[in-house]
């Protein structure tokens, strides 16, 4: 399987910035991967930053969040291959927003948490992810985790549309000075 002749839909490149430094930070539009009755939603994106790929969750929930940095992510492929991650960065939601929805008033509390990946990884991933277990501290998690399986893929796809947005967006010569 190669990631250059792929054919999916493009993805969207919602930043794509050079710092003072010189470090390229490129961010994909997220990704809905959730099932209408899931009740923490789960929106999916990759990214770029520091000569490094990460994939990165954001999780929203009607009750608090937390992850710690240094947990552990599962994520099983539809060929059956289980990568392990780490997430790089703890975030924590004890205060939410509130949010209308009709004529309902709801509090909404929302976390993210980044992986950094190789291109192994993102090979692996855009073959299906069929399930997903990630460390996580909620209210109606009783387990300290939370977990979610695919009937079909979303989140593969969606990698592999993120990872080929970014590969044709490094091609471009990016200036700090640009858009100045």
């Amino acid at each position: 399987f190669s990631l250059a002749f792929a054919t999916m839909a493009n993805a969207q490149i919602i930043k794509n910035t050079l710092d003072s430094d010189g470090n390229r930070f490129i961010t994909c539009e997220k990704l809905n991967v959730r099932s209408f009755t899931d009740r923490i939603v789960t929106y999916v994106n990759l990214g770029y930053m520091n000569n490094q790929y990460y994939l990165s969750f954001q999780f929203d929930a009607l009750n608090p969040l937390s992850i710690e940095k240094g947990g552990r992510v599962l994520i099983r492929t539809e060929n059956g291959n289980v990568l392990t991650l780490t997430i790089n960065s703890s975030d924590k939601d004890n205060i939410g927003t509130i949010e209308t929805a009709g004529n309902m008033v709801l509090r909404n509390y929302s976390i993210t948490t980044i992986m950094f990946v190789t291109k192994e990884d993102i090979i692996n991933l855009s073959s299906g992810v069929s399930k997903f277990r990630i460390e996580m501290d909620n209210i109606d998690l009783t387990n300290g985790y939370f977990e979610k399986t695919y009937k079909s893929d979303k989140i593969g796809e969606k990698v592999l549309q993120d990872y080929r947005a970014i590969a044709k967006a490094l091609k471009e010569t990016k200036k700090f000075e640009d858009g100045f």
